[in-house]
């Protein structure tokens, strides 16, 4: 489980910036 986390953190770290731009992009 500990080897695990590290990957899903990268994953939400790659994939946090596209739904803070579509996010943005809504309320415009």
């Amino acid at each position: 489980m500990s080897q695990a986390l590290p990957s899903m953190f990268s994953c939400l770290l790659s994939v946090y910036p596209t739904l803070t731009q579509e996010a943005f992009a809504q309320y415009q």
